[in-house]
């Protein structure tokens, strides 16, 4: 879990980690949702639903930054439209690293 240090506050730290004990027991519980207060690399609270692909999204964009590589091209965004804007997340992230950006989502 120390590896979450640098991005979510330690309560957040000790739910993500009470989360992820429930799930591998099966014992994620449907409709719950998780929310973490973030640090890095978007500041603010995350919210994702217990159970399904959230985690999965919030691992990608979060944690392994997936749309890191995409920054040293793309120096400043007017606009962007997220075409699903499923969890929110990438929108989010976006916002972050683009503060003057106008985010459309669908």
């Amino acid at each position: 879990m120390l590896e979450w240090w640098p991005y979510l506050s330690l309560r957040s730290i000790i739910r993500l980690r009470d989360y992820e004990i429930r799930n591998e027991r099966g014992d994620a519980i449907p409709d719950q949702v998780l929310t973490l207060d973030m640090r890095s690399p978007i500041k603010g609270e995350v919210s994702f639903r217990e159970v399904g692909s959230d985690i999965l999204t919030f691992n990608e964009i979060l944690h392994e930054q997936a749309y890191r590589v995409v920054l040293p091209h793309v120096k400043e965004c007017c606009s962007a439209i997220d075409l699903g804007a499923g969890t929110g997340l990438t929108t989010l992230y976006l916002a972050a690293h683009y503060p003057l950006c106008k985010v459309f989502v669908c």
